[in-house]
């Protein structure tokens, strides 16, 4: 099982290898190999707060984890437009399913303020999810 707060959720979909850290990348190519090795096996339980891709992030020591921008309003927010709660589990399969039925719309007005969206994100969600 891999513990994943909401807006991670489209995180790991669009994730190419950049990051904060090296340890950060390599913890977070490390968990989405081995979801996109599961995609129908592996549980993904949605938790509030740090979860396994915050681990190894630098930030995390910082106590306003300047970076990650308001964190708590963009997991609310991916949790209406994906339509899941804390403490639910689903397959990585299934996360795309989600994101498919929230559509382009849904994921501009979740990330179109983060600063991993423009130049990594967006140019890859349609592909890897087909929206």
């Amino acid at each position: 099982m891999i513990c994943l707060r909401p807006h991670h959720l489209l995180c790991n979909l669009c994730f190419q290898g950049e990051g904060y850290s090296d340890e950060f990348v390599e913890n977070f190519w490390q968990l989405h190999n081995y979801l996109n090795a599961n995609p129908d096996e592996v549980c993904i339980e949605i938790i509030a707060g740090d979860d396994d891709i915050c681990s190894k992030c630098p930030n995390d020591l910082i106590e306003e984890r300047h970076r990650c921008g308001d964190v708590m309003t963009r997991d609310q927010n991916a949790m209406q437009l994906l339509k899941v709660q804390v403490g639910e589990m689903y397959s990585l399969n299934q996360t795309k399913q989600k994101v498919r039925l929230m559509g382009m719309h849904g994921f501009r007005q979740l990330c179109s303020d983060c600063e991993w969206y423009i130049n990594l994100c967006a140019p890859v969600i349609e592909k890897r999810v087909n929206i």
